[in-house]
């Protein structure tokens, strides 16, 4: 083996542990956050999200974490339904999300956007309960 590709070998070998490293670390620092997010702290929620954005439950928990604080506190369910927005351009089609969405809307008497929302939700979660009625 030449020297330029034994070089290259080893370029691809430490590039390759540098990037399994880097996903490994970013993976536990964001279940760190979650977990401390978890527990009540929407800041650390925020942070799992754009720590580690690859997890689907860290990027949906800071819109989980702020709804359970809007249900806690009324005044916050306009900043809930905006976590929720934001979060739903990133996963369109996550159920969870529309149905917190639908939830807000309606208490909010924003009966359109309501309509809107479950309109996409009857496409995405068509065998819901929800949906067909049916337990």
């Amino acid at each position: 083996m030449s020297r330029s590709r034994r070089f290259w070998a080893e370029s691809l070998r430490v590039t390759l542990f540098g990037a399994g490293l880097t996903y490994a670390m970013t993976s536990i620092l964001g279940d760190y956050f979650y977990s401390t997010g978890r527990a009540g702290s929407w800041v650390e929620l925020k942070r799992a999200a754009s720590v580690f954005p690859l997890n689907y439950s860290f990027r949906i928990g800071p819109a989980i974490g702020m709804v359970s604080l809007a249900e806690r506190d009324p005044r916050l369910k306009e900043a809930a339904l905006e976590e929720i927005e934001a979060a739903l351009v990133t996963d369109p089609a996550s159920p969870e999300l529309l149905a917190f969405a639908i939830t807000l809307e309606l208490d909010m008497n924003q009966d359109a956007a309501a309509k809107a929302h479950y309109q996409l939700f009857k496409r995405v979660a068509r065998n819901s309960p929800l949906v067909t009625g049916k337990p």
